[in-house]
């Protein structure tokens, strides 16, 4: 019979799945409680939470979220990061506290967009630019496309203008001999 901790906690976790688009699963061994706290701050002013929870618990809470992707993240002592926003600056942000701060911290897998990656897409998932900068180029590359047509279109009545001041300038210079 589950306690009414577990059900309050279960309940919560399952409202966390429901309203963020963005599962990080982690190692939680290896990480001292400063440690742990250091990245949870962190975590906590970029939108995020990192949760350390029973996998049963969580396995249910992530079936009543309706986020059957979440499950998948769960084997061993699983520690998650939940939140919401890109999911790949969310991937970035976590590896790179991870490296600058040399913790003993291991990214399993990651859940997003009803799909879920391991730990070997991790490392391609973290190259990838923000959705921020794949804006920004497809508006440089829109922005640029009609200067490229002004440019082209303004060529042959610039080519002809400079070939006629050519001509003009050479029949002077016979003018003048």
């Amino acid at each position: 019979m589950p306690t009414v901790k577990k059900i309050d906690t279960v309940e919560k976790l399952a409202e966390d799945f429901k309203t963020s688009n963005v599962a990080i699963s982690t190692k939680v061994t290896g990480l001292s409680v400063n440690q742990l706290n250091s990245l949870r701050a962190h975590l906590r002013t970029n939108g995020l939470s990192y949760k350390v929870i029973k996998n049963t618990l969580a396995n249910i809470a992530a079936e009543n979220a309706g986020k059957p992707e979440f499950k998948e993240l769960l084997d061993g002592p699983t520690g998650l990061v939940i939140g919401q926003g890109d999911p790949i600056e969310s991937l970035k942000l976590l590896v790179s506290f991870v490296k600058s701060n040399e913790l003993d911290l291991s990214v399993f897998a990651i859940a997003m967009d009803g799909q879920t990656y391991d730990s070997t897409q991790i490392n391609t998932l973290v190259k990838l630019p923000s959705r921020i900068e794949l804006i920004a180029k497809l508006v440089g590359m829109l922005a640029s496309q009609p200067q490229r047509l002004v440019t082209a279109l303004a060529g042959p009545s610039t080519s002809i203008v400079t070939i006629l001041s050519n001509v003009l300038n050479q029949k002077k210079l016979e003018e003048n001999n």
